[in-house]
């Protein structure tokens, strides 16, 4: 009694449950992403559906923030790796008209092609066990992707690399394999990949709002990328779309992607067979373009298949539970949003599990020369340390081998984080001197010492 006296009162971090119903889903779901989006935690569209019937659909936050234009289940979104689950399709589908075998040498289609690639074949590179290096995960494509350039160029930059093991041997995320693919579906089928994608799938499902990102004219409708800026949001850093292609480079909406779910669940596209197979994984938890993940605590103990894609400003998901014949569908225009976390807590309002109701924080004004009592480093352990610093007005904290984050103050010793539930306070000796600091975590308090 106590538990829905609580979760009725949206009380801070509560676990609730819920009976399944349509109208506790939608209320519950609501009232989950209206927390976090008061807590500017999340801004985009979800969409909720069970046997593919819609059971809940609504936008948060804004697709245009200057213009308060709000984000709905219109608002097109860069979908970023969720891509890679129709450019495996197309993969299949060309296979199935004998096109192509999944079989065939990568060096069959790709050229020029270096000798260590002479034993990679085209299920390597669907299921990330090729070996060739992730071109995105170089120092330097965060500045190198805002510029234009052609598949060649593109592949110019990871083919003189060597590979990361024998090709077969490992399993590891790759960009490069469903960039590859990409070029592979283009000299089989003599189409650009944006014509093959709306032929082979868009058109015949209806996913009139979806589409390839060219770079040459934004789809109207598309979300603007934001990214955490202190207690605000700025806007992200353009990708050039040469530079996603067959790995990242579709546009849809929530309803859009319903479709494709829901096609994937009959013999429209592709026969039960084939669809198993892609859904089959090998090393790794990986199969033809989705993740393959058994029942754990993470997936509440039932089996899920899912993509999840992320570029600058925008943060996806793709969740199916297949034995449940339940969808959670995520677009996000604000990254990072914590989307493991969200995704979850979706999942258990639709299955009725326990969830975490998000805390709604909010940022208080301070003069921001107190900061400056708080720079320095705090060691958590030995091998892990916070750095604290003073960036004019904020205050960034970065843990070692963990990326930078603005500190947003809720009270002049306390901070939360806007891409993490954790939270900072400051603590003093009796001299006045701040000599620690407490991380307040989900379950837990941990200390740091000044060094």
């Amino acid at each position: 009694m106590l538990k829905t006296i609580l979760c009725a009162l949206s009380l801070g971090a509560v676990a609730c449950s819920a009976d399944t119903t349509g109208a506790d889903i939608s209320r519950n779901a609501d009232q989950y992403l209206r927390a976090l989006t008061d807590s500017a935690r999340f801004s985009g569209t979800v969409l909720l559906a069970r046997e593919g019937q819609t059971m809940f659909v609504k936008g948060y936050g804004f697709a245009d923030e200057p213009a308060q234009v709000p984000n709905s289940a219109s608002t097109r979104f860069p979908v970023a790796s969720i891509t890679k689950t129709f450019t495996a399709v197309m993969v299949l589908q060309l296979q199935k008209r004998g096109a192509l075998a999944i079989s065939d040498p990568v060096c069959k289609y790709v050229g020029p092609c270096p000798p260590a690639w002479q034993p990679i074949t085209l299920r390597h590179l669907l299921m990330h066990t090729s070996g060739i290096p992730n071109y995105a995960s170089a120092p330097d494509f965060e500045s190198r992707s805002r510029t234009r350039r052609s598949a060649d160029e593109i592949i110019a930059t990871f083919r003189v690399l060597p590979l990361e093991f024998a090709p077969g041997a490992k399993y590891r995320y790759s960009n490069s394999g469903y960039f590859l693919l990409g070029t592979v579906l283009e000299k089989v089928s003599g189409k650009d990949y944006a014509t093959l994608l709306a032929d082979f799938i868009l058109k015949p499902l209806g996913m009139n709002d979806s589409g390839c990102l060219t770079g040459e004219h934004a789809p109207p409708g598309l979300a603007n990328g934001y990214r955490p800026h202190g207690a605000a949001n700025a806007e992200a850093n353009d990708v050039d779309p040469s530079w996603l292609f067959a790995a990242g480079c579709i546009y849809s909406t929530v309803e859009d992607l319903n479709k494709w779910e829901r096609a994937l669940s009959t013999d429209t596209l592709l026969p039960r067979s084939e669809l198993e197979a892609m859904w089959s994984k090998d090393l790794g938890e990986y199969g033809y373009g989705w993740q393959i993940l058994p029942p754990s605590p993470q997936t509440l103990n039932r089996s899920l298949i899912l993509h999840a894609g992320g570029i600058p400003g925008f943060s996806t998901d793709l969740l199916r539970y297949p034995n449940e014949r339940v969808t959670v569908i995520i677009l996000a225009n604000l990254n990072p949003v914590g989307m493991p976390e969200v995704s979850r807590s979706l999942s258990a309002i639709v299955f009725g599990e326990n969830y975490a109701m998000p805390s709604v924080r909010r940022p208080v004004k301070v003069d921001p020369a107190i900061y400056d009592a708080y720079v320095g480093q705090y060691e958590i352990n030995p091998a892990i340390s916070l750095n604290v610093t003073r960036e004019g007005d904020q205050l960034i904290v970065q843990a070692t081998g963990q990326q930078r984050d603005v500190a947003v103050p809720e009270s002049p010793d306390t901070f939360y984080s806007r891409i993490s539930p954790s939270r900072l306070t400051f603590v003093k000796d009796a001299s006045g001197k701040v000599d620690r600091l407490i991380i307040h975590d989900s379950d837990r308090d941990i200390p740091a010492l000044r060094k």
